[in-house]
């Protein structure tokens, strides 16, 4: 067995692809042409409901691939973390998928990237052609600064991917700190939400985030659809969102905290990742 079988199989880790090329094709040869990167899922697709055509990518969450992907996770985050434990994402196909493209990342960065490229733009193209907005989530299940990584697409070459397609919202979920995240500028088309999580440092972070005009998500214990009119972080109370309702996080109000209700493993969370309306 080859190592690109054992990757895709994971008796290897998708980092055994870390900087060898000659792996990219064996790792996505599918019967009509290279496999797809981008993908969708129940949440993603109601976006459909409020005119907006999401896509996402998915990939190993936390070490999962041999290296760390969501640096700044924490146990709790890490435990109740939906990709290897609850759902559709948990099958094997699903699982097989994420670890294919994260070793199709390492093995060629930049042949990953402008394949990635192509299929942002027949995303976009697709949904001009529905009468929708496109949005794209790079970071389904990981939490990379892809806002950081150059990008060559149909010969010329761009500081990052949000840059080549200026009318396509991007959007995240992140546990990075926002004066990290944001050195060296933001893409005017990339939205970012704060992931509240148990660290004593989360909600420090999260105001930050807040007061930038970003949203900041908490999982919490309530049923689905069912929230607050605000939540408290710190002293002061913020208008709330439900995040269930769809993914598409640009279209919350300006500083608002994300309501999400805790799923599968979450459900029974002790760490104090998942928490009580207030």
């Amino acid at each position: 067995m080859n190592l690109a079988s054992q990757i895709l199989t994971g008796r290897k880790p998708a980092a055994e692809a870390f900087r060898k090329p000659h792996l990219y094709d064996q790792l996505n040869a599918g019967a009509n042409g290279r496999l797809p990167f981008l993908g969708s899922s129940s949440k993603i697709e109601h976006g459909e409901s409020v005119g907006i055509l999401s896509t996402v990518l998915y990939m190993q969450p936390a070490n999962e691939s041999g290296r760390e992907a969501c640096a700044w996770r924490s146990p709790g985050c890490s435990a109740a973390c939906l990709a290897e434990g609850t759902g559709r994402m948990s099958m094997s196909g699903p699982r097989q998928a994420r670890r294919r493209r994260h070793a199709s990342f390492y093995a060629d960065r930049a042949r990953f990237l402008t394949d990635l490229a192509g299929e942002i733009a027949a995303h976009a193209k697709k949904a001009h052609k529905l009468g929708k907005v496109a949005a794209v989530r790079l970071n389904g299940t990981t939490d990379f600064p892809w806002h950081r990584l150059r990008v060559t697409y149909n010969g010329t070459e761009y500081p990052n991917i949000h840059a080549i397609f200026p009318d396509v919202h991007f959007y995240e979920y992140t546990k990075i700190p926002l004066a990290i995240q944001s050195r060296g500028g933001l893409p005017s088309n990339l939205h970012l939400t704060f992931s509240i999580s148990e660290r004593a440092d989360a909600d420090a972070y999260a105001s930050e985030y807040l007061r930038a005009g970003f949203g900041a998500a908490v999982v919490t214990f309530t049923k689905r659809h069912i929230i607050p009119e605000s939540f408290k972080l710190g002293r002061k109370r913020y208008q709330t969102t439900d995040g269930d309702a769809h993914d598409a996080r640009f279209l919350d109000p300006s500083g608002s905290i994300v309501i999400l209700s805790a799923k599968g493993r979450a459900k029974t969370d002790e760490s104090g990742f998942v928490r009580a309306t207030n």
